[in-house]
């Protein structure tokens, strides 16, 4: 009987053998912890991943962002906490992209509570981050960000979200800053923020959301002066303790006031009470106006005047009082394309 024959199956492994700007874009559409398991493959694998200029680590469990104006307190287990941080931590540690062109960061209340993720954002400054996006809802305080980020002449969109305290130096300049979002963060006081929208020379879009039963939202004037503004959408959710009737309006003694010239698209939704201001808007196209407040008609009436679609969704009060002095020509003539919606 003939010996038989055996064959040995060699199997080329192409993929590692593609160049590595092409393994980069193929880690890139995995999630982070995939991407780095795969240095175990090979040694052609092994460092792959520390030169991704994107990175997302996201650990908020199933359920913590139902509600993204609540953060509840998660008693998960230490050792998972631990886990995830350590994970976190290293991965930024060993990570050498020259270019980070992307950075999220969110971290849901069952992270550890003595995490600092202030190093590594000012690692991403560094690497010259482009997009940031950092989210902390941890039932620690609010965490300030290192100085060095307001001042990163690379960063273009910047999202912060829940527990992350506003402190802007004086030094404050975002060059390249187009687009920002500001989710029921907390602020120092007016004066900061006025100081940080004027050293936005080229923001373009702002959204903010507010949650006015924090009582960390200590500002008094949310002022929004910025020259170079054509979106804003602006949310605040109710203070419920001072609103008793759904129709009545109590002035809070605080406000919202707006003054950009170049500003497009307008959304406000606000049922805070806070009264509200909007001026030098010549250029309007859009504006949505959903408010429990008492808004300045003066300075209103002539910002408004050249809005193309108009859509107000207000108490009986207010709506009553803005269509009198439509009706009595004090307040303005729309532009014959305009629509109103009441």
């Amino acid at each position: 009987m003939a010996a038989a024959k055996i064959e040995e199956m060699v199997y080329e492994d192409r993929i590692s053998a593609l160049p590595e700007d092409l393994l980069v874009t193929i880690l890139l559409h995995v999630p982070i912890k995939d991407a780095i398991a795969t240095m175990i493959l090979s040694k052609r694998w092994r460092f792959i991943w520390t030169i991704l200029p994107k990175l997302e680590y996201d650990f908020f469990s199933d359920g913590d962002e139902d509600d993204d104006d609540k953060v509840v307190d998660n008693d998960d287990d230490d050792e998972s906490k631990k886990t995830s941080w350590c994970f976190f931590d290293k991965s930024m540690e060993l990570h050498k992209a020259p270019v980070l062109t992307t950075l999220l960061i969110k971290l849901g209340p069952g992270c550890s509570s003595d995490i600092d993720v202030r190093k590594w954002i000012a690692k991403a400054v560094d690497h010259r981050v482009v997009v940031l996006r950092f989210k902390l809802s941890c039932s620690n305080g609010p965490t300030r960000l290192p100085k060095r980020i307001y001042t990163c002449g690379t960063l273009k969109e910047l999202t912060l979200a829940h527990k992350v305290l506003l402190d802007f130096p004086s030094s404050c300049f975002l060059p390249s800053l187009v687009f920002l979002e500001l989710l029921f963060v907390v602020y120092k006081d007016d004066a900061s923020l006025d100081r940080f929208f004027s050293h936005c020379p080229v923001l373009n879009i702002l959204v903010v959301k507010r949650n006015r039963r924090n009582r960390d939202d200590n500002i008094t004037k949310f002022s929004v002066k910025i020259p170079s503004l054509e979106g804003l959408f602006y949310v605040s959710d109710e203070i419920i303790s001072s609103l008793p009737d759904e129709d009545e309006v109590v002035d809070t003694g605080k406000c919202l006031a707006i003054d950009t010239p170049a500003l497009l698209d307008l959304t406000i939704i606000d049922h805070s009470g806070d009264s509200f201001s909007i001026e030098n808007m010549p250029c309007l196209d859009f504006a949505l106006i959903n408010v429990k407040s008492f808004p300045d008609i003066d300075k209103s009436k002539t910002s408004l005047s050249a809005v193309r679609s108009l859509v107000l969704y207000m108490t009986d009060q207010v709506v009553a009082l803005y269509l009198f002095i439509c009706v009595t020509n004090l307040f303005f003539p729309l532009a014959p394309s305009s629509s109103l919606d009441l």
